[in-house]
């Protein structure tokens, strides 16, 4: 808003906020017309949201004043409402000896003006367009005859032929259209085929269960596609090998040597036991030291503590084995390597707490991958274990 003012004329600043607010605690920033700050005065509420000064404000010797006025939420002015926006109102200086007459006009001193100014609204014709040279209806229609003649357009077979095309391809989107319908009318065509996950570990492998235990240092890897056969069934149970029933066989065995030797410590046995010892030509004291290097309890105890903590062993080893087939597996981009996480059952999602394996996917080459392709994962499961 621009209003003209004498000097010290008295300045209307007010706000009138439109929803009629109360509660806001608005200034008015006055400058002059070269961006000086001249005052900021704080407007208090007066009636119906209408906002001015306490005291009155008038208008200094300056060619024009701006006042900005800024609503402020609190009363120290330091939070600005994002609601109500910021206005401007302009007041321009006027000095009243400038509208003051210089005199009376001298009589008939208009006159020409006024006669020159009749004789123009008395010719009206003087201001029509001249359309002398615009085309007559004779031109119009010899125009629209050449626009006719030179125009060319498409032949009765050109049409048939566009006609016939456009029938084509609407043919052929309909025939794709009803493929993509089949499709979606078949989805258990894109279900995994799960019908081998229940088979045996058995009908996937040529080695048994016996023909790992007959193996003195077992590695996973060396027996073919068993650890791919195992990554590949969703129910995995182990049943007991025949090395159960051999250990039980050992332990018949070492339950009887105690029955037969007379004294522990003296490694002495029995009558029986030297009643059942072959026939040979040697005294008592030679068969009691052959017998006692065939027989002696102390070897039997070392060989089947050996053999537990094979077992132990071997349990660990399977335990694991299981938690990597049944836990989550992930892989991730770190940086510019890839990496294959298996977590632990109690893991979290995050990078480095529980995680039970951490690998680099490489590429046959021993290269870090750093684009995965198709059996890259499978290659690296099967190397890790």
């Amino acid at each position: 808003m621009n209003i003209r003012l004498e000097i010290n004329d008295i300045v209307p600043i007010v706000l009138q906020i439109e929803d009629g607010a109360t509660d806001q605690y608005p200034q008015a920033v006055i400058y002059d017309d070269n961006d000086n700050l001249l005052t900021t005065l704080n407007l208090s509420h007066k009636n119906n949201g209408l906002y001015a000064p306490s005291s009155q404000y008038t208008m200094p010797d300056e060619d024009y004043i701006s006042v900005t006025y800024i609503v402020y939420s609190d009363s120290g002015h330091t939070t600005e409402s994002a609601v109500y926006l910021r206005d401007v109102d302009i007041f321009e200086k006027v000095v009243p000896d400038n509208y003051k007459a210089t005199g009376f006009a001298v009589p008939n001193e208009y006159d020409a003006e006024l006669t020159a100014i009749q004789a123009d609204l008395n010719n009206p014709d003087q201001y029509k367009a001249n359309v002398s040279t615009l085309a007559l209806e004779a031109n119009i229609e010899g125009h629209v005859t050449t626009a006719l003649n030179t125009y060319d357009p498409p032949t009765r077979a050109e049409l048939t032929s566009d006609k016939n095309e456009i029938i084509t391809e609407v043919n052929a989107n309909e025939i794709k259209l009803d493929i993509i319908q089949a499709d979606l009318d078949n989805p258990d065509q894109y279900k995994a085929d799960v019908t081998n996950l229940d088979v045996l570990v058995s009908s996937r492998s040529s080695h048994t269960a016996a023909d790992i235990w007959t193996v003195t240092t077992r590695t996973l890897t060396s027996f073919g596609t068993l650890i791919a056969d195992i990554w590949s069934y969703i129910t995995r149970t182990l049943t007991a090998g025949i090395k159960d029933t051999e250990i039980d066989t050992i332990k018949i065995t070492t339950d009887k040597i105690e029955g037969m030797i007379e004294n522990v410590s003296g490694n002495r046995y029995t009558t029986k036991a030297l009643e059942q010892a072959p026939i040979a030509e040697m005294s008592e004291t030679e068969l009691h030291n052959g017998l006692d290097s065939y027989t002696n309890k102390a070897d039997y105890k070392t060989d089947i503590s050996t053999v537990l903590t094979n077992i132990s062993d071997l349990q660990v080893d399977i335990s694991f084995l299981l938690t990597v087939i049944r836990n989550k597996k992930e892989v991730k981009k770190i940086g510019e390597t890839w990496k294959l996480i298996i977590w632990d059952s109690s893991g979290s999602e995050e990078l480095g707490i529980n995680d039970i394996l951490r690998k680099d996917l490489k590429d046959p080459d021993g290269n870090q991958i750093t684009d995965l392709a198709a059996g890259a994962l499978a290659r690296e499961l099967k190397s890790f274990v």
